[in-house]
């Protein structure tokens, strides 16, 4: 008996023009249309409120439609109830039961599931054994590590060999290094077995490090969809690339458009960027941190400064830097020579890194 699951078995889920109201005012999920494809991770990242979690809730019919469509493969799953569709959730409380040794904990589901009786205990077993706590089997969840517990909600959510399997900020009880670690075994698991995997964090290096697709939200929108790799280097608008990672955000303003390069004006300096889809006039100019080199000379593409503070945080040292274009947040390695407060500085930019937003 195996809990690999056949290639037939993930499935895409499909969003089409859903809405999801609270009352009669309260817009959660506002048109949404996504697809998640059969055997990837897609995260669902963003603030707050954003709409992630009701998203999530919806495929696994825990929250109810408005408008809209829901779809696991061809099937129409958005009038289904929860206990029909074939999801299973990871709660970010992991929802033990305290009371029940671990191994019953992970054969709990199997027991409605319609496997004969005899097979749970076997399946169960496997299922701990992929998390890697077979050796733990007899102890009850107040026995386990936060990072054990978190383990232990995923066999119980795989034993089931659901089609779609749905993590709700995981990692978020766990600490930075335990995160970490956790993470890269979900990511490990979802590959080794052809999951389907939609995944819910507010964290953007967690998304980062373990999706093949991360679907940004703002209220209850969608803001853009792209690998991490597409959404960290080309964000289509202000709030995507200040989102995802460190971003400088200054005012500047364009005076020049051509075919191949992009003229803009900030602080005092001109600087010519490669074509981006940008109109004359005002805009926003966004740098990230560690796309800003100290250097002892002046340079063409770069300002002046005077250092506010240094902050070593181990493999690196973050800088704030006052210069005439406004306050620059500048990481460099830890490696290089640290620089006092006060100290003049000139920094150099990479035109070639800057990404121009219309107001």
């Amino acid at each position: 008996m195996s809990l690999r699951p056949k290639k037939s078995a993930a499935a895409t889920v499909t969003f089409r023009d859903v809405t999801k109201l609270y009352g009669k005012d309260t817009v959660a999920v506002d048109n949404i249309s996504l697809t998640v494809e059969a055997g990837t991770l897609v995260t669902l990242l963003g603030p707050s409120g954003c709409g992630k979690t009701t998203t999530l809730r919806m495929i696994a019919g825990l929250e109810g439609v408005n408008k809209g469509n829901i779809f696991i493969d061809d099937e129409d799953i958005t009038n289904m109830p929860a206990s029909e569709r074939d999801v299973s959730m990871v709660f970010q409380s992991y929802a033990l039961f305290p009371h029940k040794t671990v191994i019953e904990n992970v054969a709990y589901g199997l027991h409605y599931s319609g496997l004969i009786k005899s097979a749970i205990p076997v399946k169960a077993k496997e299922g701990l054994s992929l998390v890697g706590l077979e050796h733990l089997a007899e102890r009850y969840p107040s026995e386990l590590s936060g990072g054990q517990q978190q383990r232990v909600a995923v066999a119980r959510a795989l034993v089931l060999e659901p089609q779609v399997l749905l993590f709700d900020e995981p990692l978020s009880n766990l600490d930075a290094k335990l995160r970490r670690s956790v993470r890269e075994e979900i990511r490990e698991l979802q590959q080794k077995l052809g999951l389907t995997v939609v995944y819910v964090t507010h964290d953007q290096e967690e998304a980062l490090a373990v999706s093949d697709k991360i679907i940004v939200m703002n209220k209850g929108k969608i803001a853009q969809i792209g690998s991490p790799h597409e959404l960290y280097e080309k964000p289509t608008d202000l709030f995507v690339a200040n989102f995802i990672g460190e971003s400088n955000i200054l005012d500047c303003m364009i005076t020049s458009v051509t075919d191949k390069t992009v003229e803009v004006s900030v602080g005092g300096k001109i600087f010519n960027i490669p074509a981006q889809h940008i109109k004359k006039g005002p805009a926003k100019l966004a740098i990230r941190p560690e796309h800003i080199s100290f250097h002892n000379a002046q340079k063409k593409d770069g300002f002046s400064g005077s250092i506010l503070s240094a902050t070593y945080v181990g493999a690196k040292t973050e800088y704030q830097v006052e210069t005439k274009a406004g306050k620059l947040f500048v990481m460099v390695a830890s490696t290089e020579r640290l620089r006092d407060v006060n100290t003049k500085i000139n920094l150099g930019l990479s035109p070639d890194k800057m990404l121009l937003f219309n107001d």
